[in-house]
């Protein structure tokens, strides 16, 4: 009998080597240069406890888009190991034949080229394990998907999709009611099932950041916002 697949490898970018706030032809050295910091400085900035002020990895303070993942994933018993891009060898004795897919998220990812060297080095490490991509950097340049070799890209919120994917991945069934998802056909055309309406979010479940930091909240939360927001939030 054919082993369950029930594990779900979730990797996400080292912070540390984004190279964010080195490339002055780059519009984040603006903020860099505007502190009077120098990339080293900046990295080395710390909390009262120790830990890191800029680019925490994961196991540190976890971003958003990681523990949001792994409370998708957690709602329907899935189990994950969640690494970054560098520990890819520590998974080299993980029993395959168990994993359903890989997922990447794209933050911190800013190019198609790093995005698919990304995808290539998945592949490799997973041979014949389907590579689902997400996140912010692709659902802003969903063109990153075509160029690359992953098998299928969420756009936007994963919430309902990821948990109908994995259904799919692992029984062959609904597919075509997965919302967001984004596929290749055997001519390797993308085809979507692309919605661009915002989700009610008050049916998601609240992020369980305790799934990380050994049962406990984190210290401090990383919270990413911009100007402009259209719905007048005060925070």
């Amino acid at each position: 009998m054919e082993a369950q697949k029930d594990t779900f490898i979730l990797i996400t970018k080292t912070t540390e080597n984004t190279g964010y706030y080195e490339n002055p032809d780059d519009g984040n050295y603006t903020f860099s240069k505007s502190v009077g910091l120098t990339t080293e400085e900046l990295l080395s900035l710390k909390y009262p406890d120790g830990f890191p002020l800029f680019f925490p990895d994961h196991k540190t303070i976890p971003h958003l888009s990681a523990v949001t993942l792994l409370t998708i994933l957690d709602s329907v018993d899935i189990h994950v190991h969640h690494i970054e891009d560098n520990e890819l060898d520590q998974l080299k004795n993980i029993d395959k034949n168990k994993i359903i897919a890989c997922g990447i998220s794209t933050t911190y990812i800013y190019s198609s080229e790093e995005l698919s060297s990304f995808v290539d080095n998945v592949k490799q490490q997973f041979s014949g394990t389907p590579v689902i991509v997400g996140g912010a950097g692709i659902s802003l340049h969903t063109d990153w998907f075509e160029t690359s070799n992953a098998d299928y890209f969420i756009f936007s919120d994963a919430e309902e999709a990821l948990p109908l994917l994995i259904e799919y991945l692992q029984t062959g069934n609904n597919f075509d009611k997965i919302p967001r998802l984004f596929w290749k056909d055997d001519d390797e055309n993308v085809q979507s099932n692309r919605v661009d309406e915002i989700p009610d979010m008050d049916t998601f479940e609240t992020t369980k950041w305790d799934l990380k930091n050994n049962g406990m909240w984190p210290p401090a939360i990383l919270y990413e916002s911009s100007r402009g927001c259209p719905f007048e939030c005060g925070y």
